[in-house]
């Protein structure tokens, strides 16, 4: 039974509906992926402004507590001496105890972030290794499994499917 036209122009459009379907899913795809690693780089950018801002903070205190240090060397009086260096020792104590504080929650916070840059990032890639219109496993995946099971000397088969004039079709609509 041949096809007729109609028939054939109805088939063609349903294919360039599809296409044009899965490319506007793809792209919103790819944005949603370029849009969650600029989140991330940025959250990074973040977090390292924060330890840049409380480094610098602590620079500012330890070089106070040294300029007052080198101020008690001067002193002459023995009691004064002991009085000024057992109110720079509870400083000195407080700061670090702060400084511990700090970088406890400087680690807590980058911790939290760096689980959820991992997260997206396996996100992103497991979505980098998939086809999204079939959801089957792309070349680089295909291979990569292909590699595995060579190096682990596993048994395995593969299928090869030829479809006729697909290039064609996949340079025209993508």
């Amino acid at each position: 039974n041949p096809i007729s036209e109609v028939e054939v122009a109805r088939i063609t459009q349903a294919v360039q509906d599809a296409l044009k379907s899965w490319a506007e899913n793809t792209f919103r795809l790819f944005q949603r992926s370029t849009e969650e690693m600029q989140d991330v780089l940025l959250m990074a950018g973040m977090a390292a402004e924060q330890v840049g801002e409380r480094d610098k903070r602590y620079t500012k205190r330890f070089t106070e507590f040294t300029e007052r240090l080198q101020s008690t060397s001067k002193l002459n009086d023995v009691t004064a001496i002991r009085q000024s260096l057992g109110q720079h020792t509870a400083d000195l104590k407080s700061y670090v105890s702060q400084m511990v504080k700090d970088s406890d929650g400087t680690i807590s916070q980058l911790r939290a972030q760096i689980a959820s840059y991992e997260s997206k990032l396996a996100e992103m890639e497991h979505i980098a290794s998939e086809d999204p219109l079939t959801g089957l496993s792309n070349r680089r995946k295909v291979e990569r499994h292909i590699e595995t099971r060579i190096r682990s000397a596993k048994v395995f088969s593969v299928i090869s499917l030829d479809l006729n004039c697909f290039k064609k079709l996949n340079g025209t609509y993508g």
